[in-house]
């Protein structure tokens, strides 16, 4: 049901529908803006990121064939912007977070979390979470995204290599080495994490 619904979605917006643009990032700004948070640590940038995310999409719309589901490619789109924020050391995005989108049919205003509101804040976490995240932060880009697209956002292998761009075997590969120094990150910061079966996944 799902696709299907996605699959209309994206056949409205390629013909220009601007409200099936809006229903998709209704639906799925709250993944992205948290995919983006994780990879960047902030709020701001992760809301500079999430909004370039979809202006990308809306522009590259057309270029979609239905080859994958929507959401895998959404995450590659995504998965771009993150690293491309990484490689260029600077943001992304130039539009102001609380400014529409201009386009040939009228304005796409973003409703993202408001930066003022720690997610922290909204749901009660515990201290480790706390730890992992800041660990991730720590890895090689390509790892940090890899990781956090299987064990956060879920995807399969095959869905990983689409997103990503590359062969399952090299997903299989980053997976285990992002896991690996995962590890050595968490031992060297506390001695909580000595015991290596705190941490969630095992070596593919």
């Amino acid at each position: 049901m799902k696709v299907k619904e996605d699959e209309l979605l994206v056949k409205k917006c390629q013909k220009g529908k601007l409200d099936a643009f809006e229903d998709l990032v209704n639906k799925y700004q709250q993944k992205v803006y948290s995919l983006c948070y994780r990879f960047a640590g902030n709020h701001d940038d992760a809301n500079d990121l999430a909004q370039e995310a979809f202006i990308r999409v809306y522009h590259s719309i057309d270029k979609f064939h239905f080859k994958s589901a929507f959401s895998t490619w959404l995450y590659r789109v995504t998965s771009n912007v993150c690293l491309d924020e990484i490689r260029k050391k600077k943001r992304t995005s130039s539009v102001s977070i609380n400014s529409p989108m201009e386009t040939d049919e009228g304005e796409v205003y973003f409703n993202l979390p408001d930066q003022k509101f720690n997610p922290e804040q909204l749901t009660e976490r515990k201290d480790v979470q706390d730890i992992v995240h800041k660990a991730i932060q720590e890895l090689p880009e390509e790892q940090r995204i890899t990781i956090l697209l299987r064990e956060i956002e879920g995807l399969s292998y095959e869905e990983l290599a689409e997103a990503l761009n590359v062969s399952i075997g090299t997903v299989k590969s980053r997976l285990n080495r992002a896991r690996h120094n995962l590890k050595e990150i968490l031992t060297q910061k506390t001695e909580l994490f000595t015991d290596t079966t705190h941490l969630k996944g095992k070596e593919v």
